[in-house]
């Protein structure tokens, strides 16, 4: 940006070359455009806070699900996390040949997973879900039901639904919220939505009713 900014000050020297991707990258910037950094662990989360420092960037962690093991650090960059769902599956220990094979690590995130959600929402970390990783992108609200049975609290999980995502998007003027003037986007159900019991009788996509 400098050194066109200089050409266009002064064009008798010498054009720097042009690289659209980076052009592209300081205009989505400039912009003040969201970037995401989808990270395999806690560490890499750390890591790309610091690289969006160094650029100033605006930047939210696409998590791992093990922000746990670092909260109080993944706290502290301020970045939203968007949390995974896809918590894992019971280690197989049914014989001592088994339990040989699954670390103390494994049982550790087994255990701790579905509790990541409501220790970063405790911390004051922003999160919103995602379904990635999901081999079945129905298990979304079971899953969800799960992590509010492990301590989150139903307006975090709420919140990190509606308002939160939209917010990090850009478009809480049109969603996230029950107001006049935004997309009737909405989801109907015969009871509260994370009770396993409960079934969801509606969805409206803009105004339209769906029903189930």
């Amino acid at each position: 940006d400098e050194a066109l900014a200089a050409v266009r000050a002064e064009p008798s020297l010498p054009r720097p070359e042009l690289n659209l991707a980076l052009a592209a990258v300081a205009e989505h910037n400039r912009a003040g455009g969201l970037w995401l950094a989808e990270v395999s662990n806690e560490t890499h989360a750390l890591r790309a806070d610091r690289f969006a420092r160094e650029f100033s960037l605006r930047l939210a962690i696409v998590g791992a699900g093990n922000e746990y093991r670092r909260l109080e650090e993944i706290a502290e960059t301020g970045r939203a996390v968007i949390v995974p769902l896809d918590f894992p599956k019971p280690p197989e220990v049914a014989t001592k040949v088994h339990t040989l094979h699954v670390s103390l690590e494994e049982l550790m995130h087994w255990r701790l997973a579905p509790e990541n959600p409501a220790r970063l929402a405790e911390r004051g970390v922003t999160i919103a879900f995602s379904s990635e990783g999901l081999g079945n992108r129905g298990e979304f609200l079971a899953q969800l039901r799960t992590a509010v049975e492990r301590g989150l609290s139903a307006e975090a999980a709420l919140q990190a639904l509606t308002l939160a995502p939209a917010k990090l998007l850009g478009v809480e003027e049109q969603l996230g919220s029950i107001e006049a003037g935004k997309l009737a986007n909405l989801v109907v159900t015969d009871g509260d939505l994370f009770d396993k019991k409960t079934k969801v009788v509606a969805t409206w996509v803009a105004g339209v009713e769906h029903k189930h």
